[in-house]
C-alpha cells in the first residue's frame, strides 16, 4: 500500500509530519521525519512496549541526543536507521517504511503485513 504524506520537503531538522495507514484491519500511525538532508518514515510505535513513541504529542526527535526518543520509557533510536542504540529495547528497531518523494510530498510505501505481529 502507498501512503501520500504532503509538503515533507520543507521540514526542518528534526520535524516529524505525521500520517495514518490501515494494515491487517489496525488503524496505524507512521511518521515522516527531516534529518539532516534526508527524510526517513517509520511506523510509529515503540518495539518495546508496543506504543505510540510520541504518546500523541507529535514529537519524534531530540536535537540534545540526536535520536528518535520514545516518550514512554526513553528508548533512542539513530534516524538514519532506527536501531535503538539506548534504552529497553536496544538492539532492536523501528520499522522503516520505503520513502520517495513526488515533488514537495513524500509517497510511503508500506508493507501489507506487519513484519514483527508481537502488537
Amino acid at each position: 500500500m502507498q501512503v501520500r504524506v504532503t509538503s515533507v520537503v520543507s521540514l526542518a531538522h528534526g520535524q516529524a509530519r505525521k500520517f495514518g495507514f490501515e494494515r491487517g484491519g489496525e488503524v496505524c500511525e507512521g511518521f515522516v521525519l527531516r534529518s539532516g538532508q534526508d527524510l526517513v518514515a517509520y511506523h510509529n510505535r515503540c518495539p518495546h512496549l508496543g506504543v505510540d513513541l510520541d504518546m500523541g504529542e507529535g514529537r519524534f526527535y531530540s536535537a540534545l541526543t540526536d535520536r528518535i526518543i520514545c516518550s514512554s520509557h526513553g528508548a533512542l533510536f539513530v534516524p538514519s536507521s532506527g536501531f535503538c542504540d539506548a534504552g529497553p529495547c536496544a538492539g532492536d528497531g523501528l520499522e522503516r517504511f520505503e520513502l520517495e518523494l513526488d515533488g514537495v510530498d513524500a509517497v510511503i510505501t508500506i508493507a501489507d503485513v506487519d513484519p514483527d505481529p508481537r502488537w
